[in-house]
């Protein structure tokens, strides 16, 4: 059917539409519409379209929520078209959606192939996607999910895409960009669509379709029916957009991921059915309120500190009550006349009076509007201040170690630190009070008086109480003034780069816990207003998403839970089964959500609303450490290619037999044994194991180990460089053996190597490779030149020796760094070899890279600078893309064991709803679900195998199991 879908005469379809368009024939009627393409004038109204292959699109009003407006299918001889019941009769919003009010698109009992672009989008508004009982044969193919693992591009490089910013370095080795950019495509349809079709004449006018789009993003419905006839052809041109889309991409889509397996898995990947019940609504309005409660606390106490600080107070009274709000603003005091200018904080603010408004001017720029700033604060709320404005960090007087914070505009956030001598020599004049200072770091910044005495004093109390905060040597520093006596630090940004755009983020929480980043005035005030950004964080980034699913009720199926009148419903998220380059499944919500279950955190408990309906259970697992064991497997892979494969066995690298044999319990794990041995906390070697698997180095961790382990400079610098050894191992130069030399190699190693674990020569993939002659392994190389001369050199029959010698390399003077005697070795060695490969694919299913990120074609200018700046994502997608082929495998062994209904899965983990029957009527029926799911983690394991690990699937099944276990089971 797939294949059927690329003979849609298109050319016909756009002929008919554009008589349906020309004479305005679309119906204006509720339910579908059949419009046959050998006669227009048998137009004739349908339950639903009965072709079995069928490309659909649809669209609603966003104003007025999340259902379906209006459709347009496409079928092999016919237009169809669909009309909500509010479109057309200006019924209501219902309260409570129905089944009634979505999309039917056929019998579940029937196959049938629904192709569109961002197809789950369309899949969470068809009424088929809602039933569960029997299964349903209809599949959705995503043809967004089929580009973007080819002509997608990965996070970072979006940005490059749009505005090519380079440093100087990229400055000079640029000339790969318009290559590369011709290969590659932004996800929507209108872009994948031209770059399929760029050197081919398309009837496309962009301005006219984007303002029929925005119309439904904008416009109220009664615009739309207004608009009707043109509406409905602009989402019917979509439509053959799309079916052009897939008639290109689906041979190339099966060429570069031929298992059949991978489309398995991405057809089944969106099929995610969640069941739910009332409790859904409740959680909502529970957090909301909550919410709301804790936001408004926090903002009176804000007001009120900052109303303080206004006039001149310091400090709060004594003996007041933390929550006694109201009292306080009784006793409030009358604004003075000469406020504190010289603060340390907002010293760069407007401190002038406002007499209108009796405050400072800076204090009304905390407000939203002019309107709030004399309101009483028992009248205040959360929505008449920006509780993310930049003036509260100043408000609060805070600092990170000793230095105060600061923002500037072009750097963000980050801390005031003096020069040392040469302030106290400036400041040992008493009378000496002010300096003018920069308030941004970049010339001609206006300039403004800061209080340099009151500063240096508060430094020098604060690393008396507190102590030092390191600073780096290598750390830079900006100037803001002429003498050097006031440098301007950035924060370090959660990702490693960027500026800081607030520091009282959760990616501070840690910081803030430990008082390395603390208020020093108000600190009363502040606890509230921390307990309101820890607590409401969370739901803040989430609510949103959280409101826009498409919830679906079913009244008839209701019952009583204590007092609550309880209804069932479900919801058909709308996940794109390949959204990313190394085709992970994406999800606004249910893909993105963490398993944090702090109680104290509002709206952690969201998977918690999933809640198998009566008579079933939810089972799910994960697999612990996925990325990371698939990573030990290529390395023991890789490593042991050149033995019999009966001598291969699972576990024979270091980094391989901790994560499959190791326990967290008796401290036999990688985590475990890298925080022993580097005497650092497990959480801190469990992140910076992770942090090196993608890609870090040695400078991170150093960094990480000072801000987050508190680790002086040199301590921190020594710790890492002893963990990069005792991990990744030393680095060297090798050269490549040429592959017909392997076999002397195999005898040399038989013969003169008497302890293989000491033995220099690495193998990787079924090649050597030998130290190169510049490396301090060279030795080996020597030894291993001079035994070959010594038994060999009667053949050399008049060829000098040094011929010989070269002969044994494929390129000797093409060397590569790789890594020595590391419990990761082999892993890293096995992916610095793949990631250079001209045509890289998944070792286990063949799926091959993107193009954004594989190889440029032959000839391309500065390639090779191309190679050396992707190379570390290079190395994820080899792991990450592993990971997806593993998933996909589990999707097809769970299909053959058993499946009742499949909710959802992503990354490494998957659930499935269980039926108990007459066999499973009590929770053991759970159990043997669990066992099953393990029994297909064991087929998905078997493919070992393919890898050419053992030829004994079992086996190898049954050893990477061990250590595995199931979790998020509900019996």
């Amino acid at each position: 059917m797939l294949e059927e879908a690329c003979e849609f005469d298109l050319e016909k379809s756009k002929k008919v539409l554009e008589v349906i368009d020309r004479n305005q024939l679309w119906r204006y009627e509720t339910g579908w519409t059949k419009y046959p393409f050998e006669n227009l004038e048998e137009i004739s109204s349908i339950d639903a379209p009965e072709d079995s292959i069928l490309f659909f699109d649809i669209e609603l009003v966003v104003r007025d929520g999340t259902l379906p407006t209006l459709a347009i299918a496409l079928g092999k001889d016919a237009w169809y078209g669909w009309c909500s019941d509010r479109l057309i009769n200006e019924t209501e919003i219902p309260m409570t959606p129905t089944a009634d009010h979505l999309i039917p698109i056929g019998d579940i009992g029937r196959e049938k192939v629904v192709i569109g672009h961002n197809v789950g989008f369309d899949r969470a508004r068809c009424r088929e996607a809602f039933q569960r009982e029997n299964g349903s044969k209809i599949r959705f193919m995503d043809t967004m999910s089929m580009s973007i693992p080819m002509y997608g591009m990965a996070d970072h490089q979006q940005a490059l895409y749009e505005t090519y910013d380079t440093d100087r370095e990229e400055e000079m080795h640029n000339e790969w960009f318009n290559s590369w950019k011709e290969r590659v495509s932004k996800n929507s349809l209108i872009a994948v669509h031209h770059h399929l079709y760029s050197q081919e004449a398309v009837e496309n006018d962009e301005s006219r379709k984007l303002k029929q789009r925005a119309s439904f993003v904008k416009d109220p419905i009664e615009t739309i029916r207004e608009q009707f006839q043109s509406l409905m052809t602009y989402c019917a041109r979509d439509n053959i957009l799309c079916a052009e889309i897939y008639v290109r991409l689906w041979p190339e889509f099966i060429r570069r991921f031929p298992h059949p397996a991978t489309l398995y898995g991405m057809l089944n990947m969106g099929n995610v059915y969640l069941p739910i019940n009332t409790y859904w609504k409740m959680f909502y309005e529970q957090n909301e309120r909550i919410c709301e409660e804790k936001k408004t606390d926090a903002t009176k106490r804000i007001v009120e500190a900052a109303r303080m600080l206004s006039n001149g107070e310091e400090e709060e009274g004594d003996g007041e009550e933390e929550d006694d709000v109201e009292e306080k603003v009784k006793k409030e005091p009358e604004p003075q006349k000469n406020p504190a200018e010289n603060d340390i904080w907002l010293w760069h603010q407007d401190w002038s009076l406002n007499s209108k408004q009796e405050c400072s001017e800076w204090l009304i720029k905390l407000f939203k509007a002019r309107s709030f700033v004399k309101l009483p604060l028992e009248d205040i709320d959360s929505h008449h201040i920006a509780l993310k404005s930049q003036l509260i960090p100043g408000i609060f007087g805070f600092v990170i170690g000793p230095y105060p914070l600061f923002k500037t505009r072009s750097k963000g956030w980050g801390f005031l630190v003096p020069n040392w001598k040469p302030v106290e020599e400036f400041l040992s004049d008493s009378d000496v009070e002010y300096i003018e200072i920069k308030t941004d770091v970049t010339e001609g910044a206006t300039k403004k008086t800061f209080p340099i005495r009151k500063f240096f004093e508060m430094v020098k109390n604060n690393e008396y109480e507190f102590g030092e905060f390191p600073i780096s040597p290598d750390r830079k520093g900006f100037e803001l003034d002429e003498k050097g006596m006031i440098r301007f630090y950035q924060l370090d940004h959660p990702t490693g780069e960027g500026n800081v755009g607030d520091p009282l983020t959760k990616h501070f929480a840690k910081d803030l816990k430990e008082m390395v980043l603390r208020p020093t005035r108000y600190e009363d005030n502040f606890k509230v207003v921390l307990d309101s950004i820890q607590t409401t964080q969370f739901w803040t980034s989430y609510r949103d998403r959280y409101h826009q699913e498409v919830a679906i009720w079913s009244p008839e199926i209701n019952w009583k839970s204590g007092e609550i009148d309880m209804m069932e419903g479900s919801i058909a998220a709308a996940v794109v089964p390949a959204g990313t380059v190394s085709r992970r499944s994406v999800h606004k919500l249910w893909v993105t959500l963490t398993n944090q279950s702090t109680e104290h955190v509002i709206g952690t408990g969201i998977k918690a609303m999933v809640q198998s309906p009566k008579g079933f259970r939810l089972v799910g697992a994960d697999v612990d450490s996925q990325e990371q064991w698939l990573a030990a497997l290529y390395g023991d892979a890789s490593e042991e290619k050149r033995l019999p494969v009966d001598q291969r066995v699972a576990g024979k690298t270091a980094f391989s037999n901790m994560m499959l044999a190791g326990s967290k319990s008796d401290n036999t794990d990688l985590h475990s044994v890298v925080a022993n041995q580097l005497k650092i906390s497990r959480n801190h070697a469990k992140t910076l194991n992770y942090a090196r698997l993608y890609g870090s180095g040695e400078s991170h961790a150093g960094k990480h180990l000072m801000r987050i382990g508190g680790m002086k400079q040199a301590d921190a610098e020594a710790t890492a460089s002893h963990l990069f050894k005792l991990t990744k191992g030393e680095t060297a130069k090798f050269m490549k053996l040429d592959g017909k030399m392997n076999c002397l190699v195999d005898k040399y190693i038989e013969e003169e190597v008497k302890d293989p674990d000491s033995c220099k020569i690495l193998t990787i993939n079924g090649d050597y490779f030998m130290p190169s002659y510049n490396s301090q392994f060279a030795s080996e190389t020597v030894r291993f030149e001079e035994w070959l001369l010594s038994r060999y050199s009667s053949l050399l029959e008049g060829s000098s020796t040094e011929k010989l010698i070269l002969s044994l390399y494929e390129n000797p003077s093409e060397q590569r760094k790789l890594f020595v005697g590391g419990y990761e070795s082999s892993t890293f060695n096995f992916l610095e070899t793949s990631a250079a490969a001209h045509d890289l694919r998944t070792p286990i299913l063949g799926c091959q890279i993107a193009d954004s990120l594989g190889k440029l074609p032959q000839g391309t200018p500065d390639s090779d600078f191309f190679d050396k700046k992707y190379k570390r994502s290079v190395m994820n997608w080899i792991v990450q893309s592993s990971a997806v082929d593993f998933l996909h495998l589990l999707l097809v062994s769970m299909q053959w064991l058993f499946i009742e209904e499949y909710l959802k899965s992503h990354r490494n983990q998957i659930y499935y709803v269980r039926v108990r029957s007459v066999f499973y009527r009590s929770k053991y029926g759970s159990a043997t679900a669990v066992v099953e799911i393990h029994k297909a983690h064991g087929y998905g394991n078997s493919y070992c195998a393919e890898v050419d690990m053992s030829s004994n699937k079992s086996s190898v099944t049954g050893y990477i199991l061990y250590g595995r276990k199931v979790v998020d089971c509900d019996y």
